[in-house]
């Protein structure tokens, strides 16, 4: 019951009881005025509640951080009888607060209206109108009902970034298997016709004495190394919107990195230590759409110490020709790993996240790292509030 209908009630019992006990007419009008308008209000609310539609979708439910989701809420009015505008229970993606909106409402018609969502993070979320509140034109009954679909997932893809390409070994690069697999004669690994731009070299002249048309050889190339990139999926070292601004440079950061290798034609592997492990592979740019959407999925929330990952991960390092680190926690035992992974032969580099300036800790075990021939790179955080976990 509203405000307003109570008060209706005492007004109209006031006016009924002051007809009976004078015998006005009057008192009689206006008492039927309002239960008529009572009435009516009711009735308009009800069938409103019953035949109108209402809808909602996302114009786009793959988002790249740092731009705005757009809800559609599209109401379908199947009634003569005018009622209030719909109050919307609009849900935002993220922690931000639930909020109310008005959509107008049109008899016989159709009302669009649009809500803007700022994406400022990574991740998966639900966003969009939870409740549903019809209400007459006078305010007195009020009508909600859930929405129909609930609440619809939004993915917030990482930004790709312009990042430098890994280095490899100048004995494991893949262009130079490749030129010295084209370049040795000795070991073809099949004979095909010739083709018009066909080198002259790879002409086997004796068999194609023998079938009388030119055949070359082909040989098979050696597939590219592996380019490993090894994130932290534990929880953040920083707490609150700290914590969520460090899952978006590590997602950033490995998103970049993947793009530039598979722009290369590099297989690109990021093993995910989450609660639920999973892999994300590819090998072409084709590839990368899937990788964002997998990264954008990642949970943070590993329970294993990543020192512990990074042992786990070294029996790759046969294959892989250069690994990148991306961890928002450094220690002895993890700069330790680190270290052994270098000593294992593929190249390394170390993208370290932190908050505010570097403690000596972290400088010293910084300078250690890059003498064991490592490139580092730091991103920092600027946050006077929050305190770092240690």
């Amino acid at each position: 019951m509203t405000a307003r209908l109570a008060a209706l009630l005492v007004a109209a019992l006031s006016l009924l009881a002051a007809a009976l006990s004078t015998g006005g007419a009057l008192y009689f009008l206006f008492f039927l005025l309002l239960a008529l308008a009572a009435l009516l209000s009711l009735v308009s609310v009800t069938c409103a509640y019953a035949l109108s539609r209402f809808s909602c979708e996302l114009e786009r439910a793959r988002v790249i951080r740092g731009e705005e989701a757009v809800l559609l809420c599209t109401l379908q009015l199947r009634v003569p009888l005018p009622i209030a505008p719909l109050r919307l229970r609009v849900t935002p993606p993220g922690l931000d607060a639930e909020y109310e909106a008005d959509v107008a409402a049109r008899a016989f018609g159709r009302s669009v209206a649009r809500h803007r969502f700022a994406c400022p993070h990574v991740g998966v979320f639900s966003c969009g109108v939870r409740r549903v509140v019809f209400r007459d034109a006078l305010g007195l009954f009020a009508l909600s009902k859930g929405a129909g679909q609930g609440l619809l997932p939004l993915t917030v893809l990482p930004a790709v970034l312009q990042e430098t390409p890994l280095r490899f070994s100048s004995d494991d690069s893949g262009d130079d298997k490749m030129a010295r697999a084209r370049d040795d004669a000795t070991s073809p690994a099949d004979v095909r016709a010739y083709q018009e731009g066909d080198e002259l070299r790879r002409v086997h002249w004796k068999l194609s004495l023998r079938r009388r048309s030119l055949m070359v050889r082909t040989f098979e190339e050696p597939a590219r190394p592996d380019a490993l990139i090894l994130m932290d999926c534990s929880p953040p070292a920083a707490s609150g919107e700290t914590a969520l601004y460090m899952r978006d440079a590590l997602c950033e950061s490995a998103a970049s990195l993947a793009s530039v290798q598979l722009s290369a034609s590099h297989i690109v592997r990021i093993p995910l230590s989450c609660a639920r492990p999973r892999e994300l592979a590819g090998d072409h740019a084709a590839h990368l759409p899937l990788i964002l959407e997998g990264l954008a999925g990642a949970s943070f929330d590993g329970t294993e110490r990543f020192e512990r990952v990074l042992m786990l991960e070294t029996r790759r390092m046969r294959r892989t020709g250069s690994t990148a680190i991306l961890t928002t926690h450094l220690s002895s035992r993890i700069a330790d790993m680190i270290v052994t992974i270098r000593r294992m032969g593929p190249q390394v580099r170390l993208i370290y996240v932190h908050v505010n300036e570097l403690t000596p800790e972290a400088s010293l075990l910084l300078t250690r790292i890059e003498c064991a021939d490592i490139e580092v790179e730091t991103v920092m955080l600027i946050d006077e509030s929050e305190a770092v976990r240690a």
